[in-house]
């Protein structure tokens, strides 16, 4: 019998650590073919990050696919933006880097899609341009208020 729950302890314990994994650090959407890696970080709330992308993926399928497409990790690290904006680095294509979720989630959305349209210019060659990708994330906004 002891023999039974070492091994059992030995499978339960892995399994855990994987839903926890799972459930904090990765969002997974197969029915898109989406996974992003949600770097742990120390700011506030990896929860938050990943609402943030579900609320993405509820309120704007055009800009959730182009996540999807064109990021795979989402850095909450302060490596650039401040605490309270976002940062995209050529050397990281895939890769946004985005500060504090202003107690908002549709601004945070709004930052992730303006991240993502500097994603897309980079892994496209672009110029890095902030002028489209504020007139992105202004209209993924106008988008999604309630209008009388």
């Amino acid at each position: 019998m002891k023999k039974i729950g070492k091994y059992l302890g030995i499978l339960v314990i892995p399994l855990l650590f994987g839903a926890f994994f799972y459930s904090q650090f990765l969002h997974i959407d197969i029915s898109n073919s989406c996974a992003i890696f949600l770097m742990p970080t120390f700011q506030p709330s990896n929860l938050s990050t990943k609402e943030t992308v579900s609320f993405l993926q509820k309120s704007s399928a055009t800009e959730y696919a182009k996540l999807c497409k064109h990021v795979s990790v989402i850095n909450k690290n302060a490596a650039c933006g401040g605490l309270d904006g976002g940062c995209y680095q050529p050397s990281q294509p895939k890769t946004i880097f985005i500060g504090n979720d202003q107690n908002n989630i549709a601004l945070a959305a709004a930052l992730l899609v303006h991240e993502t349209c500097h994603a897309i210019q980079g892994q496209s060659n672009e110029t890095l341009s902030e002028g489209p990708c504020y007139k992105a994330g202004a209209e993924y906004l106008q988008s999604i208020l309630i209008k009388p």
